[in-house]
């Protein structure tokens, strides 16, 4: 009964063993492998454990791309006994890499002397492959934001401020001008009200720009038509806009996306 159960356990052992998706290795110090399971020698691109086995002379040279990392590895299972979550980048057979996380552990007799190494590999390109799009993504969102606070001060410098600075000249003028004619008093002040006008115009097109209150008030429908109306008369570009009737109120941020590409697309 004993030798059965023995039996039966190691029968199941041995189908986690072979069968399961993460792969499973056993290695020696030396750097050679010394047992491995379907789904390693898969992972490395070999056709079984046994051609894994004869083929890997040097883990360390062979498989890790960076071969330093294997030496940490190693450190630490001497100091520690195990290392989790160790996220390593290897080579496979045919010289292409992938990353995989590795939980190991040293596997020692009686003395304390290392007899082997037990690993269990997870395959992680996928989840590094998306994290690496996601910094792409989240880089190229902090390039749009800073183009577009350069174009803000762009506007308010080369229009908004100059009208300004009139305005300030005109003013100044007034100030200054005892003794002179009403009717050049009269003309300055009239110059420096329209300037006073051009710059509130301005700066309305601007904040419109940024966030139009269409968009708030009566959706992203009516805000894209009075933007393509506006971009119209101030390009001299005709715009044909069709938006389906029944499009409604949408989630705020996503309204605001449909804002921006159409606002994109004209630009």
């Amino acid at each position: 009964k004993a030798l059965d159960a023995l039996r039966g356990a190691e029968a199941k052992y041995r189908g986690i063993f072979e069968k399961d998706a993460i792969g499973i290795v056993q290695t020696s110090p030396q750097g050679r492998v010394l047992t491995a399971n379907h789904a390693m020698a898969q992972m490395f691109g070999y056709a079984s454990p046994e051609e894994a086995i004869v083929s890997i002379r040097d883990l360390r040279k062979e498989i890790y791309v960076d071969p330093t990392m294997r030496d940490e590895v190693i450190r630490i299972l001497g100091r520690h006994g195990a290392v989790t979550g160790c996220e390593v980048e290897f080579r496979r057979k045919d010289g292409s890499t992938f990353w995989a996380s590795m939980n190991s552990r040293a596997v020692r007799d009686r003395r304390g002397r290392t007899l082997y190494y037990e690993s269990v590999l997870q395959d992680i390109s996928d989840r590094r492959k998306a994290e690496e799009s996601l910094r792409e993504l989240s880089g190229h969102l902090l390039r749009s934001q800073d183009e577009e606070r350069r174009r803000i001060a762009r506007e308010l410098h080369d229009s908004t401020a100059q009208s300004l600075a009139a305005l300030a000249m005109n003013l100044s003028l007034v100030v200054r001008s005892n003794g002179a004619p009403a009717d050049a008093v009269r003309k300055r002040i009239e110059d420096s009200l329209e300037l006073a006008q051009e710059c509130c115009r301005e700066v309305r097109s601007l904040a419109y720009l940024l966030h139009p209150p269409a968009l708030d008030d009566t959706g992203v429908s009516a805000a894209m038509r009075r933007y393509a109306e506006g971009f119209a008369s101030r390009s001299g570009v005709r715009v044909d806009l069709r938006v389906a009737g029944r499009l409604g109120r949408l989630p705020d941020e996503v309204e605001m996306a449909i804002f921006r590409i159409v606002q994109e697309s004209l630009a």
